[in-house]
């Protein structure tokens, strides 16, 4: 439905901010219930080609957006597990990033959010080239392929334990990297013990790291609730922590009592070394850049769509230390 209202469009080559139709005048030309056509618009809709408000009918708003994306020799579709009404800075930081990088590879792309995934059905799948998922949509895009027909698939941190088949090709975070350079924080510091907070169980310490994986959702509060369970260890303590916001919270229990875990050395955050909050706080940090994953996954997965026949390694993304940890390493490393 969304494909035929597109082609309509097309063929009325209106201009950006005209009344198009109302949804009444699709269902009756088109032949199908207002149901299908208020989701075949919501997809127009979140694509950026129309606008769609109650009494106000079909606006077109980005005529030559919807030109250039059926002229385009590709086409990939973005799974994005997460609601427009909850988005994460982290997801949508790479997922802007893949637009980005698939855009300047000549590749259209359809950016489907969770709300509307029951709505990809075989025209959305028969019309892409390729498919794109992190590792939470990874059993339904094997399902999707099973019944629609297998296409190219670039799963991003897709997880251990399921065997991908050849036509997914998948990015891996550098999880042992993150590991040792996180280690070589510690090395630096003057802390004994070392306490993981983990809600990320793909982050293995060594043996000698005490693990305490989070059970409740992670937030700032979750952080709070934490950090009052240690408030008298030792002060050669460190805490390790692979969640941002209960490393906020952490950091923030202990500076309102006067300690600052960031000039002790004893904080070190795995999150998006890019993350604003968390540098403008000093907090030490290891992690992956978001927009980094998406330009590279985006310049990997190009290449496999336009050279499909050509063998290709898994794409491995590198650990990366905010400017915090890399100056305290740097300084270590010339004193030493």
């Amino acid at each position: 439905m969304a494909e035929k209202i597109s082609v309509q469009i097309l063929e009325a080559k209106p201009r950006n901010g005209h009344f198009f139709c109302t949804l009444s005048d699709l269902c009756e030309k088109h032949n199908t219930s207002i149901t299908t056509v208020r989701r075949a618009v919501a997809l127009l809709t979140a694509q950026g080609v129309i606008s769609c408000k109650a009494g106000e009918g079909v606006i077109i708003k980005d005529f030559e957006l919807l030109r250039k994306v059926t002229s385009l020799n590709f086409r990939v579709l973005i799974l994005h597990h997460h609601f427009r009404k909850q988005l994460n800075d982290f997801f949508e930081l790479r997922l802007s990033a893949l637009i980005q990088g698939f855009s300047s590879s000549d590749i259209s792309v359809q950016v489907i959010y969770r709300e509307l995934l029951d709505d990809v059905n075989s025209f959305y799948w028969q019309s892409s080239q390729g498919i794109v998922c992190g590792n939470s949509m990874v059993n339904r895009v094997l399902s999707a392929c099973q019944t629609y027909g297998m296409r190219q698939v670039l799963v991003i941190n897709p997880p251990a334990n399921v065997i991908l088949p050849e036509n997914f090709h998948p990015v891996y975070y550098d999880f042992d990297g993150l590991v040792r350079l996180s280690c070589q924080f510690w090395e630096r510091t003057g802390c004994r013990k070392i306490i993981m907070i983990r809600n990320d169980r793909n982050i293995i310490p060594p043996p000698e790291v005490e693990i305490i994986d989070l059970e409740e959702y992670p937030t700032v509060e979750a952080g709070h609730r934490i950090a009052e369970r240690f408030l008298n260890v030792p002060s050669n303590t460190g805490f390790w922590v692979t969640d941002d916001f209960v490393g906020l919270g952490i950091y923030d229990f202990f500076r309102a009592r006067g300690e600052n875990l960031n000039e002790q050395r004893r904080l070190l955050v795995n999150s998006s070394p890019s993350r604003l909050l968390i540098e403008e706080l000093g907090i030490a940090t290891i992690g992956f850049c978001p927009l980094q994953i998406g330009e590279l996954s985006a310049k990997y997965f190009a290449g496999i769509l336009k050279s499909p026949e050509q063998p290709r390694d898994s794409l491995v993304i590198n650990a990366q230390a905010n400017a915090v940890v890399s100056q305290g390493i740097a300084a270590s490393d010339q004193s030493e």
